[in-house]
């Protein structure tokens, strides 16, 4: 999920009750200083500092110190505060992380990197999609969409051939009116639920053309099984009512489709 918030009221979301007002006063020489000491609370707060400055220069210390060493807790807390600076000089150490042996440190890396869109992610999320974990395999799926890496296409129907559902709702994010066509193939192939996302994305799409929104639901009407009635009943219902004087083509047809599947 892409990070809105702006970076000094979300770096103080990560904060502990207990040091949080010392935090936001340290500097950026100060909470470097507290990185170098051996002490836990001590350093989490230099952290924190680092992610209330919320600026690119806050980076490199975080950087050095996880290189350092980290332990879990404190790496956890360092990766939440690259994740909220979402600064693209983050992106080595964050594709380094991205790699680490602790599944939970390569979701929040993953998730960082789709935060920061440092150069470089998409491979780095790609690389992601065969991760030994499914959950990090989800977070890669889910960010090459978020991210708009349209080059991904490929590596996205190979993860959803080997089971990344996830992958849906990003092939619907970014496909072309020939991918939508290979989109419709897995109509029957995959449950229904798992095409679905991809199908809605296609459907909201200002850029997606008409043709192509037609031929979707042409498909699903050829399909005629009440998860495509049910679902084209919900998209009629989510779309706004016509100006007067205005045919909708696509809502025209999606009515259609409608009736002529049977109950």
């Amino acid at each position: 999920m892409r990070i809105t918030l702006p970076s000094a009221l979300a770096a103080a979301l990560l904060l502990a009750p207990i040091g949080a007002a010392r935090a936001q006063e340290l500097g950026l020489a100060e909470a470097t200083e507290l990185l170098a000491t051996g002490d836990p609370d001590q350093i989490r707060m230099g952290i924190e500092a680092l992610g209330l400055l919320g600026n690119a220069r806050a980076v490199a210390p975080l950087e050095a110190r996880i290189r350092r060493g980290l332990p879990p807790e404190l790496l956890d807390v360092a990766l939440d505060t690259l994740t909220v600076l979402a600064r693209p000089e983050s992106g080595p150490i964050l594709f380094e992380l991205s790699t680490h042996r602790r599944p939970e440190v390569r979701i929040k890396a993953v998730q960082a990197i789709v935060a920061a869109r440092p150069r470089g992610a998409e491979p780095a999320l790609v690389a992601a999609l065969s991760d030994l974990d499914p959950r990090v395999r989800a977070a890669a799926a889910v960010g090459l969409g978020q991210i708009g890496a349209r080059g991904s296409i490929e590596p996205l129907f190979h993860a959803l051939d080997r089971g990344v559902l996830e992958s849906s709702t990003s092939i619907g994010q970014l496909a072309d009116a020939a991918q939508v066509e290979r989109l419709l193939e897995y109509l029957g192939r995959l449950p229904f639920d798992a095409i679905t996302p991809a199908l809605n994305e296609v459907l909201a799409r200002r850029d997606a053309t008409e043709r192509t929104k037609l031929d979707i639901i042409a498909r699903l009407q050829e399909l005629a099984t009440p998860e495509a009635k049910t679902f084209l009943e919900d998209f009629v219902a989510s779309l706004p009512e016509p100006r007067r004087g205005r045919r909708d083509a696509v809502r025209q047809a999606a009515e259609d489709a409608v009736q002529r599947i049977a109950n």
